[in-house]
């Protein structure tokens, strides 16, 4: 078995400030043992009857700042298991009540989160 994988050096870049995509993974999986070895982005191998390839696809990259994402898309992503609770917050600046399972965005603290997001990015520049 021969591979090459690019996205796993090059992940894809953002563009008009989105954030790069999740670069792509490789690796081999022993499933008695459920020891992994990481792959390099080139290879040739023979695999045992025990072992696993396992290739994980790399993600997209962003489009536009994402502290500009609308805050009710990012609540309905979260509410659909595509974002977490927490990138929600540390990537897009939304702070979600989901008390009673309910999901709604806190205007006042989302303000807030974005602002200082942005302090914070300002100061890496």
């Amino acid at each position: 078995m021969a591979w090459i994988v690019d996205e796993k050096v090059y992940p894809a870049k953002g563009v008009l400030r989105g954030l790069a995509g999740r670069p792509c993974d490789v690796y081999k999986i022993n499933t008695k043992s459920g020891r992994r070895e990481d792959l390099s982005t080139m290879a040739t191998m023979t695999l045992t009857p025990d072992e696993r390839l396992v290739s994980e696809a790399p993600g997209g990259a962003g489009y536009g700042d994402p502290l500009d994402r609308d805050p009710e898309l990012v609540k309905l992503r979260v509410r659909e298991g595509w974002v977490s609770l927490q990138r929600a917050r540390d990537v897009y600046g939304v702070v979600l009540d989901i008390s009673h399972e309910q999901y709604i965005v806190d205007y006042e603290e989302t303000a807030r989160m974005r602002e200082r997001l942005r302090k914070e990015a300002n100061k890496t520049k």
